[in-house]
This record gives C-alpha cells, sequence and structure tokens, in this order.
C-alpha cells in the first residue's frame, strides 16, 4: 500500500511541474515570437505533440483536443465583433497558433488541477 501511495505522490508531482512547464513554456514561446506567426505555431505544435506522446493519459489527450477546437470559437466569434484583437492576426483577426495555445492552457489546467486534487484529497486522508 506504501508503494500505491508513493507511486501517487510522485505521479502527483510528475503532474504538477508538468502543468506548470507547460504553463510557463507556453507563456515564454508567445512573449517572444508572437510576431511570426509560423515559427510560434510550429513550436507550440512540437511542444503539443512531445507533452501528448510522452506525458498524457487518454483523458487528458481529450482535454487538449477539446481546448484546442473550442478554445478559439470565442475569438471567432467576438474578435471580428471588436471585442478586443490580435497584435498579428492571420485568419479572421486570430492567429494561427491560437489553438495549440489553448489545448496547452487545457492540459495545463488540467494536470495543475488533477495533482493539487490528488495532493490535498491523500492530506484529508489522513
Amino acid at each position: 500500500m506504501d508503494k500505491d501511495k508513493s507511486s501517487l505522490r510522485y505521479n502527483c508531482k510528475r503532474d504538477f511541474f508538468i502543468g506548470v512547464g507547460t504553463l510557463l513554456l507556453n507563456l515564454l514561446l508567445i512573449y517572444y515570437f508572437w510576431q511570426n506567426n509560423l515559427v510560434l505555431t510550429l513550436a507550440l505544435i512540437s511542444v503539443s505533440l512531445i507533452i501528448l506522446l510522452k506525458f498524457t493519459d487518454r483523458q487528458e489527450t481529450i482535454f487538449y483536443f477539446t481546448g484546442f477546437f473550442l478554445g478559439p470559437i470565442f475569438d471567432l466569434i467576438l474578435v471580428p465583433r471588436g471585442v478586443w484583437d490580435y497584435g498579428n492576426p492571420a485568419i479572421y483577426g486570430i492567429p494561427i497558433w491560437l489553438s495549440p495555445s489553448y489545448g496547452l492552457g487545457t492540459l495545463m489546467v488540467v494536470k495543475i488541477g488533477k495533482s493539487l486534487s490528488a495532493f490535498f484529497g491523500s492530506k484529508q486522508e489522513k
């Protein structure tokens, strides 16, 4: 039983650090490359592929693609209405890197949320 708890704690920490790393990497890539849509899109897709292939389960992959497809819908509806705008738009007023960024953001929220839930849930069980 101790082995199960330690492996849960390890996965909890791993997911937390993957989530925080995803957040920081997403922010840094957008901060430095927002003016070059192609480079930023390729970088975010590369990060997405690495994380999806090495560090996610099936459920997290579904969350990623849900964010990837549903996230930009608000932008596609509201940006043309002038609610906000992007500094380097490409298609219908939004940048092409937005979908992978939403996917990574969704994955980041899921990973950090699951790890915090497991961590604080295990504290209450003691």
